[in-house]
Formats: structure tokens, C-alpha cells, sequence
């Protein structure tokens, strides 16, 4: 592969941490290693040759309409009583199945694009206050002169500006992390799942496989000893094959005439669709229709006839 390292000075202290291969040189402009307030690792700065690509995110056209909608203002009342007035029986009665569906899915369609509100699009949230954003981007500026300056004095200042900037950074942090502790302390009696969360991100207790006890009842906390011990139970789980269920030709065990059965006659019921709608989940995937399942239940008394008429013939 002809790897090449490019990072060839000290990253912390006199020691080289980083590895950061390529097998083009040539794609590498220039690094830049800068101290930091935040750690005694520093900083790496790599600029490229590659040009930045600019590629406009085409908006999704694709997803089906009932996809778009939200059922969360949706008054299923009314939605119920649109759909209970269409006669499923007349309208399925020239199809088959797949076309049936077809019909069902534009009938329904129609229906929740005309009462249901679309969804409204909100522009995404900065996870990043925007202080600290004008901070960094602040830091940015004084690097990027930094590194075109030439002059001691100049650097020595920009330098400073750095760790000033850093400083402020290290701050806003701090302060974020005491707000989130005091959070995750005022939700231990409402929502303890929210504060164990918390703990657990800051967890560095590594779980560990022992001690075990042995057949004598001793305690053993030696590795080599613990695995003879997890290899036994592991075995014990297992039982020995009868020989008189081996089979010594499994071409010609296997091989045998099936004659092919067909299924030609299932019989459900409305209460069988109902019984089948109640156990999915509202919040489950909806298919490559875009029917969503929260309408499915929220509408079960209203489509399970609709179900039944495009499945069961006369």
C-alpha cells in the first residue's frame, strides 16, 4: 500500500501520538501543531490540496404522500366518518387483490391529505450555543493569522488571543457541565432513567467476568482457572448425540419424494383484521406505501371492512 506518515513532529510533549497515513503525499499542502489550554495533547491542523465539494442536497420528492402528514393534529373523528361512507364492496367488485389495494391506499389517500395538515419543516437546532460559536469561529481567525504571520511579536500576541479565546471556551463548558449535573440531580425523583443516563456517560467502571465458584464452593478469581470453569458449564450445555438417530446417508435420508400441497382455502373474520391491527405498534415503520400504522389504529373500525372486502370473495 505504500503508506506515508505525515505527522513528523512531537504532538505531546517529545512523543509523536498521532498517526496519519496516506499513500499520496502530494495531497497534503501542509500541518500545523498548535498547543491548547485543554489538554497537554496538542492540536493537529491539516490543510489539503483537494478542492471542497459543493453538493446541493436535493430535496426528497419521492416519499409518499401520507409520509408528509402530521397525525398528531389529525381530528379522526371526522376522518373515521369519510371513510366509513365509501361503499368498499361496489368499488372492489371489478378487481383483484392488488388492484383492490391499490384503490383502498387512493381512497384513503385522498381522505387524510384533505383533512390531515402536512408536516412543518423546522430548521435544524445548533447543538452548539451560539456564543460558543462565535468563540470558535474567533479562534479560527486568530490560527489562521498565526499561521501567515512572521513576525515574534505579532505571533507571541495572536498566541495569546488564543489562550484567551480557549479560556472563555474551557468556561462555557464548565458551565454547560455543572447545568446538565444539576439537571440530572433535579430529575432523580421525577425521571431517574434520565439521571442514571447522565451518570453512565461519565462511567469508566469497566465490567469484568468474575469471581466464580467452583464445584467445591471456592472462590476463584484466577483467569486461566475461570475459564476451565465457563468451558465446563459451557459443554454441560450440550448433550451427547443417540446413535441410533445417526444417519450414515443423508442423500439418501434427505432425498425424499414431497408431494407439493397447496393452501386454497383461509378463513378470517373482521374480529381476526381487528385482532391483527391491535397488535401493532403506532409507532412502527410504515412500508414502501407510506401507510403508517397510527392510522391503521386510529381508523381500525372504519378500514377492517374495507380489509375484508378486497380479501374475501363471495
Amino acid at each position: 500500500m505504500f503508506l506515508e506518515q505525515i505527522v513528523l513532529k512531537p504532538t505531546r510533549i517529545n512523543n509523536i501520538l498521532d498517526l496519519v497515513f496516506t499513500n499520496n503525499p502530494d495531497m497534503v499542502h501542509h500541518y500545523r501543531i498548535d498547543p491548547t489550554i485543554f489538554s497537554d495533547h496538542n492540536i493537529i491542523h491539516i490543510a489539503t490540496n483537494n478542492r471542497e465539494l459543493c453538493i446541493e442536497q436535493e430535496v426528497d420528492q419521492t416519499r409518499p404522500p401520507l409520509a408528509k402528514l402530521d397525525y398528531n393534529k389529525a381530528d379522526w373523528g371526522i376522518i373515521n366518518q369519510r371513510i366509513a361512507m365509501i361503499e368498499w364492496e361496489q368499488l372492489f367488485s371489478n378487481g383483484d387483490t392488488s388492484t383492490n389495494i391499490s384503490l383502498l391506499n387512493t381512497q384513503v389517500e385522498e381522505i387524510c391529505c384533505e383533512l390531515i395538515p402536512k408536516k412543518s419543516t423546522r430548521k435544524r437546532k445548533h447543538f452548539i450555543p451560539r456564543d460558543r460559536r462565535i468563540m470558535m469561529r474567533k479562534r479560527s481567525k486568530y490560527m489562521k493569522r498565526l499561521t501567515s504571520s512572521t513576525q515574534t511579536e505579532q505571533c507571541a500576541r495572536l498566541l495569546q488571543n488564543v489562550y484567551g479565546v480557549e479560556d472563555k471556551l474551557k468556561k462555557s463548558y464548565e458551565e454547560e457541565r455543572h447545568q446538565q449535573e444539576r439537571q440530572a440531580v433535579d430529575k432523580i425523583r421525577t425521571n431517574p432513567k434520565f439521571f442514571y443516563r447522565y451518570v453512565k456517560r461519565f462511567s469508566r467502571t469497566k465490567s469484568t467476568i468474575g469471581p466464580l465458584l467452583s464445584d467445591d464452593g471456592k472462590c476463584i478469581t484466577d483467569s486461566k482457572q475461570m475459564a476451565e470453569i465457563l468451558n465446563k458449564q459451557y459443554n454441560s450445555a450440550f448433550s451427547t448425540p443417540r446413535a441410533d438417530k445417526k444417519i450414515d446417508n443423508p442423500i439418501s435420508f434427505f432425498n425424499e419424494v414431497v408431494t407439493e400441497q397447496y393452501m386454497t382455502d383461509i378463513r378470517f373474520n373482521n374480529d381476526d383484521i381487528k385482532a391483527a391491527i391491535n397488535k401493532l405498534s403506532p409507532h412502527s415503520s410504515a412500508g414502501p406505501d407510506g401507510f403508517p400504522a397510527i392510522l391503521l389504529k386510529k381508523c381500525r373500525d372504519s378500514l377492517t371492512p374495507a380489509h375484508l372486502c378486497y380479501y374475501v370473495k363471495p
